[in-house]
């Protein structure tokens, strides 16, 4: 059995909580989600917020490279991302 500090994504999944575990030391409130009206509000709900364009262009990028269609291009990227999110 092989064990889990072998795995690959081990380090980067303790490097990213022990990132959560320091910012929520020296800000209380960092992990704290909040529903009103029907929305989530929150530093975290901040932070998907901001990442989930730049997550789409990194999908697509990859998806162009997996294919081997080496043009990364932002207009390409973008429609391939547009693309394969329309289709989800």
């Amino acid at each position: 059995m092989a064990f889990a500090w072998r795995h690959r994504l081990f380090w980067p999944l303790v490097t990213l909580l022990l990132l959560l575990a320091v910012n929520a030391a020296f800000n209380p409130s960092f992990l704290h989600v909040e529903w009103r009206d029907g929305h989530l509000y929150g530093s975290l709900v901040d932070i998907v917020k901001s990442a989930a364009p730049l997550a789409l262009v990194a999908l697509g990028m990859t998806l162009v490279i997996a294919t081997r269609g080496i043009d990364i291009s932002v207009g390409a990227t973008v429609a391939i991302a547009a693309a394969v999110a329309a289709a989800g």
